[in-house]
């Protein structure tokens, strides 16, 4: 039997097979159109949801910067001496105005090592007469090991971390000033006169070094100080009402004080001590010893400045001031750490950071220079213009949801050649466009009362 190929037909002649099995493959393929002109629709209404789900997000971030009172708290800042202090804002803050002058920026606590011990960066510290041991630096141990070097000894200060994982507080860098000279420094990371703790626990290793003169971390900073030779209390007391106290001197940058205090009725001899650390600029502590009686003014700042007391006169009485501190500051001290002191409408003001806040409620005081001769204005004012473009933001972002609602849910016209929307027919869009506008015709009692 021979073997055929292809596909033959059985029948009577004449029948045009060919264009039989064309019909029935055609008849075929009108399924698979229909499948595929269904599939193109349903990508089409998904591409159409993927961009409103873009549309919605829009509104969604809009209305995340107005959905909190205090979204509504912006305000624009001003300084009429931006080079010497500059205003911004923060929670709870109100417009308003306020002088200010600024007499001392803050600065950071540095510390060094003694000149000519480490005369080898790569030797181990114990063949330099370095003690190992255990030290302190903000209540953090750290430990030296007898084979460590200097430069290991840099990089455990620099891991070390609080308790709670934050830093140590305190950076060390080293410096070579020869081939054979080294000097260690270690930086408090944060301004303020407090600096950095330090302490010998086993060994002597920051002594050894001259970081500290003593195992309890004495720095050998002193502050300078005078003492009144008489009973300034007494003095204080005998003074009538209307009497006059007069002190001159200068304070710890060197500018001109002088102190002119008028007794009132209900004046104590606290009164007058605060008045004269007002006068200082809030730079000195001023007290009254209980036992003799004497006035001391001491300056804030620790090791030497350019504060003084010069002249001291009580209702023409004179009197004399002695220096009984020298404001030493010992050869480990590169820099001492301060404070900074400045006044906002003539109060006088303290902060350990030269970005002062906490000082008026919702504002921050950026010190950048001392400025003396002329008070800086300072305002800020609530800014309208910006409150109002958040709520553009949010109504121009429904609109652009409404409008794509619309153009894709829309019937086409054939007789005028309209064309339907994508999302024709489908209620999803419109059921969240209609949530969307009730939420705008929603009313709010924003002042809480009930009525």
């Amino acid at each position: 039997m021979e073997d055929t190929m292809g596909i033959s037909m059985n029948g009577p002649s004449g029948i045009d097979t060919s264009s039989l099995i064309s019909q029935l493959t055609e008849l075929e393929m009108q399924k698979v159109y229909r499948i595929e002109a269904q599939s193109k629709k349903v990508q089409k209404q998904l591409d159409a949801y993927t961009q409103f789900d873009t549309y919605i997000n829009d509104v969604a971030k809009a209305a995340t910067k107005v959905d909190d009172r205090e979204d509504f708290n912006m305000f624009n800042s001003s300084s009429s001496d931006s080079d010497a202090v500059t205003i911004s804002t923060t929670v709870g803050a109100q417009d308003g105005n306020y002088g200010v002058k600024v007499f001392q920026l803050a600065e950071r606590e540095k510390l060094i090592s003694k000149d000519g011990v480490i005369t080898d960066n790569t030797a181990e510290l114990s063949t330099l007469g370095i003690t190992a041991g255990t030290f302190k630096i903000n209540d953090v141990e750290i430990t030296l090991d007898a084979t460590d070097t200097l430069e290991e000894l840099r990089v455990k200060i620099n891991s070390a971390k609080q308790e709670d994982g934050s830093d140590l507080g305190v950076s060390a860098t080293i410096l070579k000033m020869a081939d054979d000279n080294y000097r260690f420094v270690l930086t408090s990371d944060d301004t303020g006169s407090e600096g950095a703790t330090y302490e010998d626990t086993v060994g002597s290793t920051l002594q050894d070094l001259g970081i500290i003169l003593n195992a309890a971390g004495d720095k050998g900073i002193t502050k300078e100080k005078y003492e009144s030779a008489g009973d300034m209390n007494a003095q204080f007391t005998g003074l009538a009402l209307g009497g006059k106290i007069t002190i001159n001197g200068t304070d710890s940058n060197g500018e001109d004080i002088a102190i002119n205090y008028v007794k009132g009725t209900t004046d104590t001899i606290d009164d007058f001590t605060k008045f004269v650390e007002s006068s200082f600029n809030g730079g000195v502590t001023a007290t009254i010893d209980a036992t003799t009686g004497k006035l001391s003014v001491e300056d804030q700042n620790g090791g030497s400045s350019l504060f003084s007391v010069t002249d001291f006169n009580v209702e023409g009485a004179v009197d004399t001031f002695s220096r009984t501190e020298t404001g030493y500051k010992s050869a480990n001290v590169l820099s001492v750490g301060k404070d900074a002191y400045f006044s906002v409408d003539n109060i006088n003001m303290v902060s350990d950071k030269n970005k002062a806040s906490g000082f008026v409620r919702g504002v921050n005081f950026e010190l950048k220079a001392v400025s003396y001769e002329k008070t800086a204005d300072l305002s800020i004012d609530r800014d309208f213009a910006g409150i109002a473009k958040k709520i553009d933001d949010v109504i121009n972002a429904y609109n652009a949801v409404s409008r794509y609602v619309e153009n894709n849910t829309k019937y086409g016209d054939a007789e005028e050649g309209e064309t339907s929307g994508t999302l024709v027919g489908d209620m999803t869009a419109k059921t969240v466009d209609s949530k969307l506008r009730s939420v705008f015709m929603e009313s709010f009692d924003v002042t809480g009362s009930n009525t």
